[in-house]
Formats: C-alpha cells, structure tokens, sequence
C-alpha cells in the first residue's frame, strides 16, 4: 500500500566528452487515496538552470479539484513558473480552467473533455 502512496522519479543525462551530468532532475509524488497529490522536483541544467518545482492537486469533491504548481530559480531567487487551475468534472465531461505565468507572459486555457471522445479549446 505503501507503493501508491509515494512515487520517486529520477533522471540525468551524462556528457562522455565532458565526463559530467548536463541534466539532472529528481523528484518525489505524495498521493492519497481521494485524489490528492503533492509533487516536489530538484532541477539541474548545467550552465542554465538550477531549480525547484512543485506541483500540487486537490480533490474538493468528486467534481471540483483544483491545481497549481510553481518553479523558483535557486541561483537567483526569481520565479520562473506560476500556474493555477480547476477542473470541474460532470458524469461524461469535463471543464478544466487553467492560468500560468512564465517570465511575465501570461496565459490563460479553457478546454472542454468529452468522456470517450478527447477535448477541444487551448491547453498550454
């Protein structure tokens, strides 16, 4: 039970020319069984990034979640991402209503899901 609960992920990407990682990132997912989750993940890229990023998703009921996530630039203390968005879920659709902020350009998505079929709108 222990096992769906919490999930890690990792990945790195190795220079052979340089004998260094050029990419670096390791996360971590805590999950419960409503619905709700919680994501954390150290970012490396060499000469470009060190960040954090989360991400968190909770489940109000059975057809309103909300979710956000956010990424902070560790070298310099500026924030890179800002999202926010909820989900409103009927029996055979779905509304999901999203916002981000990425260095000053902001975006918003409203995407309508026909349960069986896919969606349409615009999804960033």
């Amino acid at each position: 039970a222990f096992g769906r609960l919490l999930s890690l992920r990792a990945d790195a990407q190795w220079s052979t020319d340089e004998c260094e990682f050029q990419s670096q990132n390791t996360g971590i997912t805590l999950m419960d069984g409503r619905g709700d989750s919680a994501f954390v993940e150290h970012r490396f890229r060499k000469d470009a990034l060190q960040s954090l990023y989360t991400n968190l998703a909770v489940r109000f009921s059975d057809r309103i979640s909300v979710y956000g996530d956010y990424e902070r630039n560790l070298f310099d203390g500026e924030r890179i991402k800002l999202g926010l968005g909820m989900v409103y879920r009927a029996k055979c659709w779905s509304i999901d209503l999203q916002f981000a902020d990425e260095a000053g350009d902001r975006k918003y998505g409203f995407r309508v899901n026909l349960l069986g079929l896919g969606g349409a709108g615009n999804q960033f």
